[in-house]
């Protein structure tokens, strides 16, 4: 019998294509969508980034990761750098995307706002930032699962990250305010945002 590969020595195409089918069905993007100015900020490995730079031939597609380890080998259309601080001109893409990065459970709001401000500032008007958010339901809906009844710690957890997914409301809130159209979706403990710029 055939011993299967360890789950590390599976095919980058693989992992890339993977990478992408999961960012298409979150993010809600399409074909046109990717072949327009891109960057993934907290782009981990980059394998979407990579993905829809060797599918779809779009040279405007880049990923921003803070720790370069990630990387690996084939750091095409990668940059390492800061999310707080990226190194590109205002207006620079249409679309921004970003998986698991934003601050979705710190109850620091001037963080969370420092860095949906920087994504805001390199889209350019008429583009859109979609990313992956906590909200309150979810979390009074996380802290009620079995596994973390009754523990203290947990429920300390759970209302730190309550806390700052209300604030984070807020702050979207204020964002329509100035004129943004901002969408939320949820689905399977998952929140979607998506704000377009004016």
């Amino acid at each position: 019998m055939e011993k299967m590969p360890p789950v590390e020595m599976i095919d980058n195409d693989e992992k890339e294509e993977k990478a992408f089918h999961d960012y298409m069905k979150d993010f809600s993007l399409n074909e046109e969508d990717l072949r327009k100015p891109l960057l993934d900020v907290g782009a981990g490995s980059g394998n979407f980034i990579k993905y829809v730079r060797n599918k779809f031939g779009n040279s405007n597609a880049y990923g921003v990761e803070k720790e370069k380890f990630r990387l690996g080998d084939d750091s095409d259309g990668m940059v390492v750098a800061d999310g707080f601080d990226l190194p590109f001109a205002d207006n620079t893409f249409e679309i921004v995307v970003s998986r698991n990065f934003l601050p979705m459970f710190t109850d620091d709001i001037g963080e969370s706002r420092a860095i949906i401000n920087e994504l805001i500032r390199v889209t350019k008007a008429g583009g859109k930032i979609i990313g992956n958010i906590s909200t309150p339901k979810i979390e009074i809906e996380e802290s009620k699962e079995e596994i973390y009844n009754g523990s203290s710690s947990f429920d300390k957890f759970f209302k730190e990250r309550h806390d700052g997914a209300v604030k984070i409301q807020s702050f979207l809130e204020e964002l329509k305010n100035d004129g943004y159209v901002v969408d939320q979706k949820e689905y399977d403990h998952k929140a979607i945002v998506t704000i377009h710029k004016p």
